[in-house]
C-alpha cells in the first residue's frame, strides 16, 4: 500500500476510493489531526497504532504542510466528519449496518435517527465518562451489543487514543463479527447529527476550524486545545 512519512509518521490512507473499495481485510482507520502529531511523539503505543494501520489526514493545516513536504505524492485529506458521509452512502447502496459507540446522549442517538431516516440500518450505544480500560462487565456488554447487531461499519467516538485503544485491542473480535472499518472519530457525531455546527468550507480550507469552534462554543478547554496544536509543527 501507497504510504507518505509526515512527523515521523507513516500515513498510508491516502485515497478514500481505495479505502472504500477494499473489503479483503479488517481496516481500522485513524484519523490523524495534529494533536494525534503531538500526542504520537510521546506516545509509542498511539505512534504503533498510526504506523501500522490505514491512517489519514485529518485537519488542513497538517495536510498543506504534508502537501509541501511530499511534493509529487497526491493524496487527500479524509476526516472523520466527512469520512462518515461516504460510509452512509456505501452502506446505504449496499445495504449495511453502521454502529456508533460513544460520543454523548444528545449525538450519538441523534446520529443514529439521522442515518435511519436515510434509509441506513443503524444501532448506536453511549458508552458514559468511564475509564478507560472498561471494567470487564461493562466491554462485556458493549462488546455483546456489537454482536447482536453484526455491523459493517462501526465508528467509535470515544476521543483520542481510548477510541484507538479500543479498536486495536478487540480488531479480532470485530472482525469476526463481521466489522470490516472501523473508525476513530472523535466529535464526529456532534458534527454528523448538527449538535456542533462545523466551520464554513471557506474556513476549512484556510485550517481555521478551529478557531470557528472557539468563538461558536468557547471554552477554555477548546482555546487551549486550539493554542496547543501549533506545537505539531516542530515535529515536521
Amino acid at each position: 500500500m501507497e504510504s507518505i512519512n509526515f512527523c515521523g509518521l507513516t500515513f498510508s490512507g491516502l485515497d478514500r476510493k481505495k479505502i472504500l473499495s477494499n473489503d479483503s481485510y479488517f481496516q481500522q482507520i485513524v484519523t490523524v489531526g495534529a494533536e494525534f502529531i503531538i500526542e504520537a511523539q510521546k506516545n509509542p503505543r498511539l505512534k504503533e497504532i498510526i504506523n501500522k494501520n490505514t491512517s489519514t489526514f485529518d485537519g488542513q493545516v497538517p495536510y498543506l504542510l504534508a502537501n509541501l513536504k511530499n511534493n509529487g505524492t497526491s493524496f487527500e485529506k479524509i476526516s472523520g466528519a466527512d469520512f462518515i458521509y461516504d460510509i452512509c452512502e456505501k452502506a446505504l447502496h449496499q445495504k449495511e449496518r453502521i454502529f456508533l459507540l460513544g460520543g454523548n446522549e444528545i449525538s450519538n442517538p441523534a446520529s443514529v435517527k439521522r442515518m435511519k431516516e436515510m434509509g441506513i440500518e443503524a444501532e448506536g450505544l453511549v458508552t458514559g465518562f468511564i475509564p478507560y480500560p472498561f471494567p470487564e462487565d461493562r466491554l462485556k456488554a458493549i462488546l455483546e451489543k456489537i454482536k447482536e447487531f453484526q455491523p459493517t461499519y462501526l465508528f467509535v467516538g470515544l476521543g483520542m487514543c481510548k477510541q484507538e485503544y479500543f479498536i486495536d485491542e478487540n480488531r479480532r473480535f470485530l472482525e469476526q463479527n463481521g466489522v470490516k472499518i472501523a473508525v476513530g472519530s472523535g466529535g464526529t457525531f456532534e458534527v454528523f447529527s448538527g449538535t456542533i455546527k462545523r466551520a464554513p468550507k471557506w474556513m476549512q480550507k484556510m485550517g481555521l476550524e478551529g478557531v470557528f469552534r472557539v468563538f461558536t462554543d468557547p471554552s477554555l478547554k477548546r482555546l487551549r486545545r486550539l493554542l496547543s496544536t501549533i506545537k505539531f509543527i516542530k515535529y515536521i
